[in-house]
């Protein structure tokens, strides 16, 4: 059994017009938010044992608090291809983790990571800014996300739920 968490980035900034999309930080509040997510990891017993994230800014600054607050200590992977991504870009980079670990954390954007989470694991409502769900694949292999595979939604936390 595989545990995949599935979070979008925390809220980022739109003040500076001269910044691209992808390099908009998080706000302060975004900068908390992705500090809570971390400790919910922790008090659940779910500290990842790989972090993939998009290589925007605003999703790496959300991962790198999210796994200090947690106690992830290893590298934090990153890949382009969560950025703006469709389901199947999200399933193949999940079907990529080395199966070696068992929680496996991607952050990512809206619309992509809610559409993934609606065909692969039943969810049916919006995933706003710093949502994390947390999904129980059948199987020991990772890369039965790259089929259709589905996963069960055991929880989803967000900052509002505080």
């Amino acid at each position: 059994m595989r545990t995949l968490l599935v979070l979008r980035h925390a809220q980022s900034g739109h003040d500076d017009p001269r910044l691209a999309d992808h390099d908009r930080p998080l706000t302060e509040r975004g900068q908390r938010d992705a500090d809570w997510i971390g400790r919910v990891l922790k008090k659940h017993g779910l500290t990842p044992d790989v972090v993939v994230s998009s290589t925007a800014q605003r999703a790496l600054d959300t991962a790198q608090r999210t796994a200090q607050a947690c106690g992830y200590a290893a590298p934090i992977e990153t890949t382009r291809r969560l950025y703006d991504a469709e389901v199947r870009q999200i399933a193949e980079v999940v079907g990529e983790i080395d199966d070696q670990h068992g929680i496996a954390l991607i952050v990512g954007h809206n619309p992509g990571l809610q559409e993934f989470l609606v065909h692969r694991a039943g969810w049916h409502g919006p995933l706003h800014t710093a949502m994390l769900a947390q999904v129980v694949l059948d199987g020991d292999r990772w890369e039965v996300m790259r089929r259709r595979a589905h996963g069960s939604l055991k929880r989803v936390w967000w900052h509002k739920d505080k």
